[in-house]
């Protein structure tokens, strides 16, 4: 990896963790955010990298050198461990609730080695729609089972798993639909808008909408998810605007399409170099 790529990679190492500390996430956010790229760190930065040039990777971006730390505390906090002498507790008795935890999960876990054999089978026997079903009618009877179960018990307790879910959703499910529907743009967390930054609280709000654009139209029926639809929306919500938030709506429409005009041919030259 050169020695740009590695800033690179620092950068957007910083923002993702800036984003999610900024949204209220925790060192165990983190984690789970880097879980799968941690050894592509190590390899190509933390481990290949002279001390000095690290020196100011952790001096320019906060965000890096927070990951940085965490990892190092858990090192540390790993290798005390390992030298303490191991004493072998009395094994603790398990309770019946413990037990029906334990078996739950048992089931779920086979379920899941099921499901994920179902949808990467050997003879590709499944297209990307019944894959999706497949999940899909597998979470909704998970979901529901245990919601409904939850109300019998306890008046008012589905709606409160139902909230939990659509809350971890938005917080986790929103952070792949944004990937996916922005790939040639940089991810900006609503900590770099400064007081009178116009241009960054713009593109802040765009990938904003962006997500949610992205967002509605997969939840629609496979047929009405079209490249058009995501222009009807966008029609929808501008002309819902205009009409309801300026008293020279037609004026307005025609200053906006100039300036996307502009902003449309000045991307185009961006991507071309």
């Amino acid at each position: 990896m050169t020695d740009e790529e590695k800033k690179r990679l620092v950068i957007q190492i910083d923002r993702d963790v800036t984003r999610i500390l900024a949204s209220g996430g925790t060192v165990q956010d983190i984690l789970i955010f880097f879980a799968h790229s941690l050894d592509n760190i190590f390899t190509n930065i933390i481990s290949s990298t002279p001390k000095n040039i690290l020196n100011d990777y952790y001096q320019n971006y906060d965000g890096f050198y927070t990951l940085i730390k965490i990892i190092e505390n858990m090192a540390k906090v790993t290798s005390e461990m390992k030298q303490k002498p191991q004493s072998s507790p009395p094994p603790a008795k398990i309770t019946d609730f413990e037990k029906k935890v334990s078996d739950i999960q048992t089931i779920l876990t086979k379920s899941l080695h099921e499901l994920i054999a179902l949808c990467q089978g050997q003879d590709n026997a499944l297209g990307d729609d019944k894959k999706l079903f497949v999940v899909s009618n597998f979470l909704k009877a998970i979901i529901s089972t245990a919601s409904g179960l939850m109300e019998i018990q306890i008046p008012g307790g589905a709606s409160f798993l139902y909230a939990e879910i659509e809350k971890d959703a938005k917080s986790g499910g929103l952070m792949s639909i944004h990937s996916f529907g922005g790939k040639l743009s940089d991810t900006i967390s609503i900590s770099e808008v400064e007081e009178d930054d116009f241009a960054g609280a713009m593109n802040y709000l765009g990938q904003q909408l962006s997500t949610t654009l992205f967002k509605g139209v997969l939840e629609l029926p496979k047929s009405l998810q079209t490249q058009e639809m995501f222009l009807r929306g966008i029609e929808a919500l501008l002309v819902n605007l205009l009409h309801q938030k300026f008293n020279d709506p037609h004026d307005i429409l025609d200053q906006f399409t100039g300036n996307a005009h502009l902003s449309l041919a000045d991307a185009q030259d961006q991507f071309k170099n």
